[in-house]
């Protein structure tokens, strides 16, 4: 099981560092993108939603936040292609 980088943004923030600045703490110390999520809510006490906003707006994760943005759109690409070959299929869900 990995550890929590909670600590680590904690200690940053209170240390002085910006936000932008604890979150590429994060990065350069391993965290993943959930780690780094999952840090944001406990810190900021915030919901998920808010969290995962923070994460993309992040300039220490853009690259990572840009390639999921894209990875994510080619899927509902693709999902909404295979539909179109087959009749019969429920609606697309709203985005």
């Amino acid at each position: 099981m990995r550890s929590s980088f909670t600590p680590l943004l904690r200690d940053r923030l209170a240390s002085g560092a910006t936000f932008e600045e604890g979150l590429r703490s994060l990065r350069e110390a391993g965290a993943s993108p959930i780690d780094t999520i999952k840090a944001i809510r406990a810190v900021r006490k915030t919901d998920l939603g808010t969290a995962k906003q923070l994460f993309t707006q992040s300039t220490a994760w853009k690259d990572v936040a840009d390639a999921a943005e894209v990875f994510h759109q080619e899927l509902l690409d693709a999902v909404e292609a295979d539909r179109k070959k087959e009749p019969n299929q429920p609606p697309e869900p709203t985005r």
